[in-house]
């Protein structure tokens, strides 16, 4: 190991030579003595000794206390004064040069020898914690993240360059304001507003900074700048929404073309031979069975995408089930073990009739074909179970259900081919199906997940190839109690197709099929009929025959003017006038801006006849909201908006 090397300042020679003497006794290399501070100062330059041991009083102008300041200024070398003077003053001037020891003449070996290593510890301490420093504050200068310390209360302390960038404040200007100053947030703390202004996008993190004892003694901040990073994931999500309606629009435009293929196929057939009564009835028969799987089609679509309206009410949902079940027995395989258990008392959900039944039968369906295709010869096993529970806290994460929450649990399980853990990933993805092409759309269980989202449910599934799969569907527990049908709703839906007695009425559709198709429909119903292709010519119709029209039907998606619009303007004309709106989907825009009186009075496209018929008669023959009623439900659109 090498020996510490000491420089001895000393005027008095017999002095100096003496405590070169003990230095060296106790191991310690002399490297020179010197008996000025001129020539301390020289020395050290030159000798570059470990530590000087400083007599104060020196000869010559320069003391030893200047010589330390010099020393201290030009060299990292530590300095111990050796001295016969204990005055004030004297202790006062020898603590500004920071020295690392103070000896009073005369003193012990021993003494010396303590002092010595103490300085030469405290030194070589000293300067590991400023390379460590410069090294850490090299390297948080030279990061890309912004770095910012605190003291405990929160006072800058340190900055890096990425910061005062970031912050627009400068280093030197921000030590020892608070950290609220420099980094203030935006209302929504994801980003740290700089000085001048400016926006910036952040990512943070904070930390504790501790002593060695434990105690909170400030903090760091580490935070980046991800606008770039927002700006390509922005760019991968737009990327993979073209992609997705890549994939959406090739499988509707492949299942459309089929149907549409069929449709104009049969239609030159109808051509041809619509002498034949035999075959325009099964050419009649196909085309009818096309359209309607096409409408099926954009009722799953919309579905899909919640564009469609359906009015959740509290639902009997053993009945749904119960049904479906039936209708499972009747079309499944005999081959197929269908068994069903409900529990007593089963609670009501807040949902759609028709959308649980669809749920439930897609994964009845689904469920057979499992079966089917992995016992060709017969066999296996499908069923439907549903209880009340309690939401357990293994519900998947983002359920608006609570852990405790009272809740209907549905299961449909199988004995089939079960799914690959790849299959599973991606089976609520719109258009992915396994079926071969032609026999699946793709849609069925996608829809499935959205209609369960859209109750406030969860859907999760377990599955094992060779084993079979298992779907467990829970809903959350509807307040309120079944309610039986309205005896409105049912006396229309039962009510006989009564003819019409020449009442006009005023079609508005800015279709020119469907305008001639409600006008040959209502006209071979007894009714008198005009029509208008938009919103502005349906007002002039009616500014034309104020008196005369009875009742308005109205297209409710027309461009330039909607359906209530144009309804709000005919009004101002008559007040009284009654109508019925028909539409292909109802946007959200749209369905909050309609008069309460006319939200259960819309027909759906496409319709069937008698629905048409009936919903016609039972506007005729009911009363009209007058124009009290759609200023009241004017008034409720305007509180909705507030």
């Amino acid at each position: 190991m090498k020996k510490a090397s000491i420089l001895i300042v000393e005027d008095e020679y017999i002095v100096a030579r003496d405590i070169a003497a003990r230095v060296e006794r106790q191991g310690y290399a002399v490297t020179d003595i010197v008996a000025s501070g001129e020539d301390a100062v020289t020395q050290t330059g030159l000798k570059r000794p470990d530590l000087v041991l400083m007599d104060i009083k020196l000869a010559g102008p320069m003391d030893g206390v200047e010589a330390a300041e010099k020393i201290r200024a030009s060299h990292d070398i530590p300095v111990v004064y050796l001295t016969a003077f204990a005055d004030e003053r004297t202790l006062q001037r020898a603590k500004v040069t920071d020295a690392f020891g103070y000896l009073l003449k005369p003193f012990e070996e021993r003494e010396l020898h303590i002092t010595i290593e103490m300085a030469l510890y405290k030194h070589d301490m000293e300067k590991r914690l400023r390379d460590n420093e410069r090294w850490l504050a090299t390297t948080l200068r030279s990061i890309g993240d912004g770095v910012v310390s605190t003291d405990a209360e929160g006072r800058i302390t340190f900055m890096n360059p990425v910061a005062e960038v970031l912050t627009g404040w400068t280093s030197d200007v921000a030590m020892g304001l608070g950290v609220d100053t420099v980094l203030r947030r935006s209302p929504g703390r994801d980003s740290l507003i700089a000085r001048d202004g400016r926006v910036c996008p952040i990512e943070e993190t904070t930390a504790p900074l501790r002593d060695e004892r434990g105690h909170v003694v400030g903090s760091v901040m580490v935070f980046r700048d991800i606008t770039e990073r927002n700006r390509l994931e922005e760019q991968l999500r737009h990327s993979q929404k073209m992609e997705s309606i890549g994939t959406l629009a090739s499988g509707i435009a492949h299942d459309f073309n089929n149907i549409l293929n069929g449709v104009l196929g049969f239609t030159g057939q109808l051509k041809k031979y619509s002498g034949d009564p035999e075959k325009v009835a099964r050419y009649t028969q196909t085309i009818e069975q096309s359209a309607n799987r096409g409408a099926e089609l954009c009722s799953r679509i919309l579905s899909f995408a919640r564009k469609s309206s359906h009015e959740q009410t509290p639902t009997d949902v053993g009945a749904v089930i119960s049904e479906v079940v039936n209708v499972c027995r009747e079309t499944f395989p005999r081959t197929i073990a269908l068994s069903y258990s409900a529990e007593d008392g089963l609670a009501p959900v807040l949902g759609d009739r028709g959308e649980l039944y669809q749920v439930l039968l897609n994964l009845c369906v689904n469920a057979r074909d499992a079966v089917i295709d992995r016992h060709p010869d017969g066999g296996g096993n499908v069923r439907v179970e549903a209880r009340n529970a309690v939401v357990d806290a293994g519900l998947p994460p983002g359920a608006r259900l609570n852990p405790g929450d009272a809740c209907v649990e549905l299961r449909v399980s199988d004995s089939g081919t079960g799914m690959s853990a790849e299959v599973r990933e991606k089976i609520f993805d719109p258009f992915f199906t396994t079926k071969s092409r032609g026999q699946g759309t793709g849609l069925g269980l996608a829809m499935v997940y959205t209609i369960v989202q859209n109750h406030g449910g969860v859907l999760s599934v377990e599955s094992e190839e060779g084993v079979g799969t298992s779907f467990r569907i829970t809903f959350p527990v509807s307040e309120k109690p079944v309610e039986a049908a309205r005896p409105d709703v049912v006396a229309e839906l039962h009510a006989p197709h009564s003819a019409g007695h020449n009442e006009l009425i005023l079609i508005v559709d800015d279709e020119p099929t469907m305008r001639d198709l409600a006008k040959e429909l209502l006209q071979e119903q007894g009714y008198s009929v005009i029509t208008a292709g938009n919103g502005r010519e349906g007002i002039e119709a009616l500014r034309q025959h104020p008196a005369a029209v009875r009742l308005v039907l109205l297209d409710l998606m027309m461009p330039e003017m909607d359906g209530v619009a144009a309804l709000r303007e005919m009004r101002k004309i008559r007040g009284d006038i009654r109508a019925l709106f028909c539409t292909g989907h109802m946007p959200e825009d749209i369905q909050h801006r309609l008069p309460q009186e006319e939200e259960n009075h819309i027909l759906q496209k496409p319709f069937d006849p008698g629905r048409l018929f009936s919903m016609v008669r039972s506007r005729l023959d009911a009363g009209g909201p007058g124009p009290a009623g759609f200023v009241r439900s004017a008034d409720r659109v305007a509180g909705r908006a507030g």
